[in-house]
């Protein structure tokens, strides 16, 4: 991998100068952890999964819904991601093979199954979550990265025993909080318009992988539509070499496309 860092991690140079001077309030020694070295670890460990497999049991609470689900998810970096949900006893509820082109989502208990591009607008109709491609690639393997923010941080803080990242684009601000020994995300919240965070993600119970570190617990609470979305995986396989991203549709069903 490549040593040279980037302009936006060399900027934070500044950044961890000033705050190694502070006073420290936790474990968090600056003079030799530094947010760009964390920054550029995250960066290194992204690129080391390139497929991801994991399987567990998906819990739903809204207005709508509430239950508990088996759930599997394949996902081969950066264009492919296959979730397929089941009931009890095995009986398919549903699965969703999203591309960064077109998504196929089939809906067992209505017999439908539906195709479109891969929005944003179809993503929330499907998922009932305010996210795109990137975002459900990201936090369904656990790998939200700093990496993919415009611009380098507006602060970076010390939170307890983790770093605090903060980003403002026009109205909109997005925090991390890091963990500087696994260099990871452990909380992650999107705000619009001061008016507390629409999205709030949760990683927790990491498991190593060599050198990196992937959580077997996911939560996500949309604010706005008052909906949780929790994952727990008990098995997780990374760079398998070959994925099955196929799934059967019954030739009965009804075709739909948006």
């Amino acid at each position: 991998m490549m040593n040279r860092l980037s302009p936006r991690v060399l900027s934070l140079f500044l950044t961890s100068i000033a705050l190694s001077c502070s006073p420290k309030t936790s474990g968090i020694d600056l003079t030799r952890t530094r947010p760009e070295d964390i920054i550029q670890r995250m960066e290194m460990n992204h690129h080391e999964i390139a497929t991801f497999q994991a399987s567990g049991s998906i819990s739903i609470e809204s207005q709508e819904f509430t239950g508990t689900a088996s759930i599997t998810v394949s996902i081969k970096r950066p264009d492919s991601i296959l979730m397929k949900i089941e009931g009890p006893f095995g009986i398919d509820i549903g699965s969703m093979l999203l591309t960064t082109e077109r998504f196929t989502y089939y809906d067992s208990h209505t017999n439908r199954a539906i195709t479109g591009p891969t929005t944003p607008k179809n993503i929330r109709s499907i998922l009932k979550v305010n996210l795109n491609f990137a975002d459900v690639m990201d936090i369904l393997s656990g790998a939200t990265s700093l990496w993919r923010e415009p611009h380098s941080p507006d602060s970076v803080t010390v939170d307890d025993d983790q770093l605090h990242f903060l980003f403002k684009t026009g109205s909109e601000k997005t925090d991390y909080w890091v963990d500087p020994e696994k260099s990871v995300v452990v909380r992650y919240e999107v705000n619009e318009n001061d008016e507390g965070p629409v999205l709030v993600t949760y990683y927790k119970r990491f498991r190593q992988f060599n050198a990196v570190f992937i959580p077997r617990s996911i939560s996500i609470l949309a604010q706005r539509e008052n909906r949780r979305l929790s994952l727990y995986y008990d098995d997780i396989e990374i760079n398998t070499p070959e994925l099955d991203f196929t799934f059967v549709i019954p030739s009965n069903a009804k075709h739909v496309y948006w």
